[in-house]
């Protein structure tokens, strides 16, 4: 399933999947018009799900709670979130934080939720860490191809041995390498409408 991201109120039906990224805060319109394919939430990007304060972790989870509306109301398959900093944390600390904002995060919503890639080596998300919680908690690990590269201990070869990737890419992540490492079942969503052609133009050739 090849996908794209977008920002609120922005559809085209031409892909079958539109991820609708809510960078700052979350916003509804009745007005939306969503019709055709399926579609995913992200929840505000400068949350954090990982912090060893209360009141940090309980915004981030009101947070992923109203994506979650927005989700429901417009049928959604899927709220991704990004769990933020180790904050000073040791990885297994931050791991038990996590797990447990998860868990709660999955019980104020009703869909599935996805944990995201990040990119520093202070920010919990590498892969051995989004799958380890997957484990425990139930959520989708996203892929993130740069950030997971940039993070390391990650390589294409890992997509094979995965049930259904939902992965994040842009056109400089070797979109003809990323294809041919992939299954056939997967969610596949560009980072812009353009990374998402040059993927089209790679999977389904003229």
């Amino acid at each position: 399933m090849l996908g794209v991201c977008l920002k609120p109120g922005e559809f085209d039906p031409r892909w079958d999947f539109v991820e609708i990224q809510f960078e700052k805060r979350v916003s509804y319109s009745a007005g939306w018009r969503y019709a055709g394919p399926r579609l995913g939430v992200h929840a505000p990007y400068y949350i954090t799900l990982a912090s060893p304060k209360p009141q940090k972790r309980d915004y981030a989870i009101r947070q992923i709670a109203e994506a979650g509306e927005v989700a429901r109301r417009i049928n959604a398959d899927i709220v991704v979130a990004r769990p933020g900093f180790y904050s000073k944390q040791t990885p297994g600390e931050a791991m038990r934080v996590v797990v447990q904002s998860c868990r709660d995060a999955i019980g104020a919503i009703d869909v599935p939720l996805g944990i995201e890639a990040q990119p520093k080596k202070s920010q919990f998300g590498s892969i051995a860490e989004l799958l380890e919680l997957a484990e425990k908690t139930g959520i989708t690990p996203v892929l993130d191809i740069a950030a997971l590269r940039q993070k390391g201990g990650f390589s294409l070869n890992m997509l094979k041995e995965m049930d259904r990737p939902y992965i994040h890419f842009s056109a400089s992540d070797g979109l003809e390498m990323l294809a041919g490492a992939l299954p056939e079942k997967y969610v596949l969503v560009g980072k812009s409408a353009s990374d998402a052609e040059a993927m089209e133009a790679i999977l389904s050739p003229s």
